[in-house]
Protein backbone atom coordinates (compact mmCIF):
# COMPACT_ATOMS: atom_id res chain seq x y z
CA UNK A 1 0.00 0.00 0.00
CA UNK A 2 2.38 2.35 0.84
CA UNK A 3 3.97 1.61 -3.13
CA UNK A 4 1.17 2.87 -3.97
CA UNK A 5 0.71 5.82 -1.96
CA UNK A 6 4.16 6.71 -3.10
CA UNK A 7 3.31 6.61 -6.57
CA UNK A 8 0.38 8.76 -6.13
CA UNK A 9 2.33 11.27 -4.16
CA UNK A 10 5.04 11.41 -6.66
CA UNK A 11 2.59 12.21 -9.65
CA UNK A 12 -0.31 13.75 -8.26
CA UNK A 13 1.33 17.12 -9.36
CA UNK A 14 1.54 15.61 -12.91
CA UNK A 15 -2.30 14.50 -12.82
CA UNK A 16 -3.05 17.95 -11.84
CA UNK A 17 -1.57 19.69 -14.51
CA UNK A 18 -3.14 17.25 -16.76
CA UNK A 19 -6.25 18.04 -15.59
CA UNK A 20 -6.13 21.81 -15.44
CA UNK A 21 -4.81 21.65 -19.32
CA UNK A 22 -7.68 19.47 -20.21
CA UNK A 23 -10.27 21.77 -18.75
CA UNK A 24 -8.35 25.16 -20.81
CA UNK A 25 -8.68 22.96 -23.69
CA UNK A 26 -12.29 22.06 -23.34
CA UNK A 27 -12.92 25.61 -22.29
CA UNK A 28 -11.14 26.87 -25.42
CA UNK A 29 -12.80 24.83 -28.09
CA UNK A 30 -16.18 25.52 -26.63
CA UNK A 31 -15.60 29.10 -27.29
CA UNK A 32 -13.39 28.84 -29.95
CA UNK A 33 -15.50 30.56 -32.50
CA UNK A 34 -17.06 33.52 -30.03
CA UNK A 35 -13.17 33.63 -30.33
CA UNK A 36 -12.22 33.48 -33.99
CA UNK A 37 -14.99 35.83 -34.25
CA UNK A 38 -13.90 38.64 -32.13
CA UNK A 39 -12.32 40.49 -34.26
CA UNK A 40 -15.21 41.10 -36.83
CA UNK A 41 -17.61 41.94 -33.89
CA UNK A 42 -15.53 44.78 -33.20
CA UNK A 43 -14.93 45.78 -36.99
CA UNK A 44 -18.47 45.75 -37.18
CA UNK A 45 -19.21 48.07 -34.92
CA UNK A 46 -16.54 50.48 -35.66
CA UNK A 47 -17.93 50.39 -38.75
CA UNK A 48 -21.13 51.31 -37.73
CA UNK A 49 -19.89 53.96 -35.20
CA UNK A 50 -18.49 55.14 -38.02
CA UNK A 51 -21.36 55.47 -40.52
CA UNK A 52 -23.31 57.13 -37.38
CA UNK A 53 -20.58 59.84 -37.18
CA UNK A 54 -20.86 60.64 -40.99
CA UNK A 55 -24.42 60.89 -41.01
CA UNK A 56 -24.11 63.28 -38.15
CA UNK A 57 -21.61 65.53 -40.10
CA UNK A 58 -23.50 65.28 -43.32
CA UNK A 59 -26.54 66.89 -41.72
CA UNK A 60 -24.56 69.31 -39.64
CA UNK A 61 -22.40 70.21 -43.03
CA UNK A 62 -26.44 70.78 -44.87
CA UNK A 63 -27.88 72.56 -41.96
CA UNK A 64 -24.53 75.22 -41.99
CA UNK A 65 -25.05 75.20 -45.92
CA UNK A 66 -28.67 75.69 -45.65
CA UNK A 67 -27.89 78.92 -42.86
CA UNK A 68 -25.15 80.35 -44.95
CA UNK A 69 -26.98 80.39 -48.22
CA UNK A 70 -30.39 81.84 -46.22
CA UNK A 71 -27.57 84.24 -45.06
CA UNK A 72 -25.80 84.96 -48.28
CA UNK A 73 -29.86 85.83 -49.77
CA UNK A 74 -30.80 87.82 -47.17
CA UNK A 75 -28.27 90.00 -47.49
CA UNK A 76 -28.21 89.70 -51.27
CA UNK A 77 -31.46 90.72 -51.51
CA UNK A 78 -31.19 93.42 -49.21
CA UNK A 79 -28.35 94.95 -51.25
CA UNK A 80 -30.37 94.24 -54.19
CA UNK A 81 -33.59 96.39 -52.81
CA UNK A 82 -31.51 99.03 -51.84
CA UNK A 83 -29.76 99.35 -54.86
CA UNK A 84 -32.85 99.15 -57.74
CA UNK A 85 -35.50 100.99 -57.66
CA UNK A 86 -38.42 101.15 -60.65
CA UNK A 87 -35.71 99.46 -62.69
CA UNK A 88 -32.42 101.78 -61.93
CA UNK A 89 -29.92 101.96 -59.34
CA UNK A 90 -30.50 104.60 -56.61
CA UNK A 91 -26.71 104.86 -55.63
CA UNK A 92 -23.68 104.95 -57.48
CA UNK A 93 -22.01 101.49 -57.01
CA UNK A 94 -18.09 100.28 -57.79
CA UNK A 95 -17.55 96.41 -58.87
CA UNK A 96 -14.92 94.39 -59.69
CA UNK A 97 -15.04 92.19 -62.29
CA UNK A 98 -12.41 89.26 -61.56
CA UNK A 99 -10.68 87.96 -64.99
CA UNK A 100 -11.44 84.42 -66.00
CA UNK A 101 -13.85 82.45 -66.86
CA UNK A 102 -17.20 83.94 -68.18
CA UNK A 103 -19.06 82.30 -65.13
CA UNK A 104 -17.07 84.05 -62.78
CA UNK A 105 -16.79 87.29 -64.00
CA UNK A 106 -20.84 87.22 -64.17
CA UNK A 107 -20.36 85.96 -60.39
CA UNK A 108 -19.39 89.06 -59.13
CA UNK A 109 -21.88 91.41 -61.52
CA UNK A 110 -24.12 88.70 -59.88
CA UNK A 111 -22.65 89.46 -56.04
CA UNK A 112 -22.79 92.85 -56.81
CA UNK A 113 -26.77 92.95 -56.53
CA UNK A 114 -26.33 94.06 -60.29
CA UNK A 115 -27.92 90.74 -62.48
CA UNK A 116 -30.15 87.85 -60.11
CA UNK A 117 -28.20 85.22 -62.35
CA UNK A 118 -25.93 84.57 -65.50
CA UNK A 119 -29.10 83.92 -67.20
CA UNK A 120 -30.13 87.41 -66.69
CA UNK A 121 -27.03 88.93 -67.73
CA UNK A 122 -26.99 86.86 -70.91
CA UNK A 123 -30.91 87.84 -71.85
CA UNK A 124 -29.69 91.05 -71.15
CA UNK A 125 -27.02 91.16 -73.28
CA UNK A 126 -28.92 89.08 -76.20
CA UNK A 127 -31.40 91.40 -76.03
CA UNK A 128 -28.99 94.53 -77.15
CA UNK A 129 -27.20 93.05 -79.19
CA UNK A 130 -24.16 92.44 -77.33
CA UNK A 131 -22.04 89.71 -76.91
CA UNK A 132 -22.00 88.47 -73.32
CA UNK A 133 -18.58 87.05 -73.63
CA UNK A 134 -17.18 90.10 -73.81
CA UNK A 135 -17.38 90.81 -70.80
CA UNK A 136 -14.29 92.50 -69.61
CA UNK A 137 -12.10 92.15 -66.39
CA UNK A 138 -11.52 95.59 -64.21
CA UNK A 139 -13.09 98.06 -61.76
CA UNK A 140 -16.14 99.31 -62.88
CA UNK A 141 -17.91 102.64 -61.43
CA UNK A 142 -21.89 102.05 -62.20
CA UNK A 143 -23.80 105.62 -61.66
CA UNK A 144 -26.86 106.28 -60.17
CA UNK A 145 -29.69 105.86 -62.72
CA UNK A 146 -28.12 103.22 -64.78
CA UNK A 147 -29.66 100.30 -66.20
CA UNK A 148 -29.37 96.65 -66.61
CA UNK A 149 -28.74 97.40 -70.54
CA UNK A 150 -26.78 100.29 -69.50
CA UNK A 151 -24.29 98.14 -66.66
CA UNK A 152 -24.18 95.29 -69.72
CA UNK A 153 -22.68 97.48 -72.33
CA UNK A 154 -20.60 99.35 -69.67
CA UNK A 155 -18.74 95.85 -69.01
CA UNK A 156 -18.64 94.75 -71.98
CA UNK A 157 -16.88 98.01 -74.14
Amino acid sequence: MNKIKDIIYDKNDIVLAVIILACAALLISWRLNAIIDYPVVLAEQAAAQQEVNNENASKQAKETEKKETAVKENTKNKTADELWENGVTTKQIQVTVTAGDLQTAVESLVAAGLFESYAEYEKVCNSQGIDPAGLKGATFTINAGATKEDIALLVTQ
